[in-house]
């Protein structure tokens, strides 16, 4: 679910709905009725606005919504999600079910211009730091892959080996300019010159090892 433009769009197993806020901030005085987004039945993966629009992931592909319609980005198979990447132009991110995909950012339409290479795993969980893409995936570990000039220079694989407790169940998160990850035994924080993920010495005070 997300909030665009004075409006909560919710994605669910059967299609995109809509519900107008006449109150801005408080959802639950809300008086009308959720009606749904047209030519947008089916399932819907993720929504997140970028550039200031609202882009939509799901089986079918990436759109982009707009009022009461979508309009289609890209037609290929499982979009996951969508997140900004400025380097050295404003370009997008979309992880899906074969890789990351790259779109230019441009400020009236969103195109693909490519993939990130070397890397054609599911990206569920993805997040950009710099020249670094990370992407979690439930059932193989954390990937770090290193770009230049939005060339792949490097892909790093973390799992139980490299500090994960597991290398199950893991999420990854920027959180006040950490990476951080959600683990089946609490939150762990990336440490860039071990290289290595440890125990977030700040989060374990708060949650301690749980999943």
């Amino acid at each position: 679910s997300i909030i665009y433009q004075n409006n909560l769009y919710v994605g669910l197993s059967n299609g995109i709905y809509k519900l107008p806020l006449a109150h801005r901030g408080e959802i639950s005085l809300a008086q009308a009725n959720f009606t749904p987004v047209t030519n947008a039945g089916g399932q819907a993966w993720g929504m997140n606005v970028v550039n200031g629009k609202l882009l939509l992931g799901r089986h079918e592909g990436a759109f982009e919504v707009r009022e009461d319609q979508i309009i289609p980005i890209a037609t290929d198979k499982g979009y996951w999600n969508f997140l900004s990447y400025n380097h050295p132009k404003p370009l997008v991110l979309s992880g899906n079910y074969n890789g990351i995909s790259i779109f230019d950012g441009n400020k009236q339409k969103f195109y693909p211009v490519g993939n990130v290479g070397r890397f054609n795993e599911s990206a569920r969980f993805v997040l950009a730091d710099g020249n670094n893409v990370w992407v979690s995936h439930p059932y193989k570990g954390i990937y770090k892959i290193v770009l230049s000039n939005l060339r792949t220079t490097n892909v790093q694989l973390y799992t139980n080996k490299k500090g994960l407790p597991s290398t199950f169940n893991n999420h990854i998160y920027r959180v006040k300019g950490k990476i951080v990850a959600g683990t089946e035994k609490g939150i762990y924080e990336y440490n860039p010159k071990s290289d290595r993920f440890e125990v977030s010495p700040s989060f374990v005070l708060i949650f301690g090892k749980k999943y």
